[in-house]
C-alpha cells in the first residue's frame, strides 16, 4: 500500500482492524527497508470497535518503505504476534 502525503503534513495517523480486542494493550514497532526500528510505541486497546490507532510525526516517516509489526499483551503480560503490514510513504 502507498501512503501520499502533502509536504506539509506533520502527522500520519494509521488504523489497523484487528480480529479481537482481547488485549491491555498493543505494541506497535515500525521497521525502514534497512531493517532498522524507526519508531515503537504502546498502545491502549480501542475502547470501542476494532481499530487499533497510532498517530506517528512525519519527521519519523520519510519517503519509503515499512513494515509494522503489531503485538497484542495480554492482561497477564504474555504477549502474541497479531499482524505484520507493509506500506510506503511516497512524497509529493
Amino acid at each position: 500500500m502507498s501512503l501520499p502525503f502533502p509536504v506539509l503534513t506533520m502527522r500520519i495517523r494509521l488504523q489497523l482492524a484487528v480480529d479481537s480486542i482481547d488485549y491491555r494493550r498493543f505494541l506497535v514497532e515500525v521497521k525502514n527497508s534497512q531493517d532498522k526500528e524507526v519508531f515503537q510505541q504502546k498502545v491502549p486497546s480501542p475502547r470501542s470497535g476494532k481499530l487499533v490507532t497510532i498517530t506517528i510525526s512525519s519527521k519519523v516517516l520519510p519517503a519509503g518503505a515499512y513494515s509494522l509489526q503489531l503485538t497484542g499483551i495480554s492482561p497477564d503480560g504474555t504477549s502474541e504476534l497479531v499482524g505484520n503490514y507493509n506500506f510506503r510513504i511516497a512524497s509529493r
